[in-house]
């Protein structure tokens, strides 16, 4: 979305055979694209997640990270849930990724970092929820269902 246009897998695969090319961030979250390159990619290449609502089934699929939203505000869960899945303990990181359900999808209900940073400032992490221009505060709408999925996830 934020690029207007995608590469076709056997484009990203191409590239893939550069040697100062490593990897790629994929958010599409369709994963026929992560099962493909996983299967045809080369060792050295790397399959970042950069959807946070699908990164669980792309690491399942053997994606090999995630460049995470959410884990700027509950960095802990989602280590530990890539973790477990590294070490094939899939019951554990599902409960994980449970917990992170609505957070992982509230936090793009406006462009990013605006309700990272009002969460991280609701936190007392930040001292203030102040965006440089173009980007403005968090809609009022959003705070409400922000921090019930924020309690969800056991941050409150």
């Amino acid at each position: 979305s934020r690029t207007i246009t995608d590469l076709a897998d056997e484009t990203t695969l191409t590239l893939a055979q550069i040697d100062n090319i490593v990897g790629i961030k994929d958010a599409t979250a369709n994963m026929f694209r992560i099962t493909n390159l996983v299967k045809n990619k080369p060792k050295n290449f790397s399959l970042l997640s950069g959807d946070d609502a699908s990164a669980l089934p792309f690491l399942f699929l053997g994606g090999n990270g995630v460049i995470s939203v959410t884990a700027n505000i509950v960095p802990d869960y989602f280590s530990k849930m890539c973790k477990f899945i590294l070490e094939k303990k899939y019951e554990d990181a599902i409960k994980i990724n449970e917990k992170l359900l609505s957070l992982n999808n509230l936090l793009f209900v406006e462009a990013n970092p605006i309700p990272v940073k009002w969460l991280l400032s609701k936190m007392k992490m930040l001292e203030s929820d102040y965006l440089r221009s173009p980007l403005t505060k968090l809609n009022k709408i959003h705070e409400q269902p922000l921090i019930k999925a924020a309690a969800e996830a056991g941050i409150f």
